[in-house]
């Protein structure tokens, strides 16, 4: 009994996992279907095109044989009793006509709407999908920033940064006024999985060896989106990732800044690597012992939600 209850689970659940999987392309099945339904469309209503001529033909030819058959009949024994006869069959003839008519394009018509229905189905999924999606994010952002004030007040800002990114520890060479080399070993941050960070260093196309200049431009950039942002009033994360020589990001597609938000957090674009608590990790980037930065972005957050909330 047991091994029978245990099959009827396996069959159960490789059915419900089907299911699962053909609810999750849906919208691309949907619109798959819709595609092929507008082209059947175009195909069946010029097929029916080719047809339509010979109806018209046959309804125009029983109008004017209802004409003439009024016209033309004899006094003692005419065709229609009544005038009224004679508009009723005129009716009938027209009426019949528009019924072939509708008979001629009706598969036309019904796959038409089978594939706008398709293509209306895959963009309201995907819409509610995409709703969800940015309202889960949201929350889960709102949530990580919680949790990440409540660290740095726990355990301070130093010790929250390391927590926070990938760090290795390598040796400084530095001289004393003596001249006497003097190795310091360093933590020094290789990398992060927050989604708001990249590293600014050799790879990047907009990279220089000198350190004076790579000082200059990351200010001219982050003065430069400050301007976009208080003109154009929004400005995405890959904007700015791309314009400094990143690939984009998934999140980067969504998250940015928006000017004059009610929501609380900075009304501006700050690439968090110019801060006092990162100076340290500053000074050694800018006398060049460090090649690398870490740009930490101050994203506001998802702009479709930052945007319904900027004051009038």
């Amino acid at each position: 009994m047991s091994k029978i209850k245990d099959l009827t689970s396996v069959v159960s659940r490789k059915y419900g996992v089907k299911l699962l999987q053909a609810k999750k392309n849906s919208p691309a099945i949907m619109f798959g279907a819709g595609v092929v339904g507008v082209a059947a469309t175009v195909v069946l209503a010029s097929r029916a095109t080719l047809k339509l001529e010979s109806v018209l033909d046959e309804t125009e030819a029983n109008v004017e044989k209802a004409k003439f058959l009024w016209e033309n009949g004899h006094e003692d024994q005419p065709f229609y009793k009544d005038e009224d006869e004679f508009k009723k069959d005129m009716v009938v003839a027209q009426v019949k006509g528009v019924i072939n008519i509708a008979k001629l394009y009706a598969p036309a018509v019904i796959i038409g709407s089978l594939a706008i229905g398709s293509l209306t189905g895959a963009h309201v999924t995907l819409q509610r999908r995409n709703t969800g999606l940015m309202l889960a994010y949201a929350g889960l952002e709102k949530a990580y920033r919680e949790y990440e004030s409540r660290v740095r007040k726990e355990v301070g800002d130093e010790k929250a940064a390391q927590l926070k990114h990938e760090f290795e520890e390598v040796e400084v060479y530095s001289e004393k006024k003596n001249g006497e080399p003097v190795v310091k070993k360093v933590k020094r941050v290789v990398g992060s999985s927050d989604p708001y960070t990249a590293m600014f260093g050799p790879g990047i196309s907009t990279w220089n060896p000198t350190p004076e200049y790579n000082i200059a431009y990351l200010r001219s950039q982050q003065n430069y989106w400050n301007d976009v942002l208080s003109t154009k009033g929004w400005v995405l994360l890959n904007d700015v990732l791309e314009n400094l020589g990143f690939e984009k990001t998934s999140a980067g597609a969504v998250c940015g800044w928006v000017y004059g938000s009610s929501l609380p957090g900075d009304n501006y674009i700050d690439f968090g690597c110019f801060a006092d608590e990162r100076m340290d990790r500053f000074v050694e980037f800018m006398t060049g012992r460090e090649d690398s930065l870490l740009l930490e972005f101050n994203c506001a957050g998802q702009i479709y939600e930052l945007i319904d909330t900027v004051k009038a």
